[in-house]
């Protein structure tokens, strides 16, 4: 069953380089592509409320693996 968990995972918001991770007791994932869109020297900092709500669970056509 472990390994079925871990095929649902790859490609979620849960493993995404984008997803922003609100560590409140709310534990959301908010989706950052808009962010990394821009160059890193023109990035600025927003309030994460700015990000779009996902599911952990959602899947995409932008999603990227977060490193190891």
């Amino acid at each position: 069953m472990l390994e079925n968990d871990n095929v649902l995972e790859i490609g979620c918001c849960k493993t995404c380089i984008y997803a922003f991770r609100d560590e409140s007791e709310l534990e959301q994932f908010h989706c950052g592509l808009t962010y990394y869109q821009v160059p890193p020297a023109q990035r600025r900092s927003v309030k994460l409320a700015s990000y779009p709500v996902v599911s952990p669970d959602h899947v995409c056509i932008h999603w990227m693996p977060k490193a190891n």
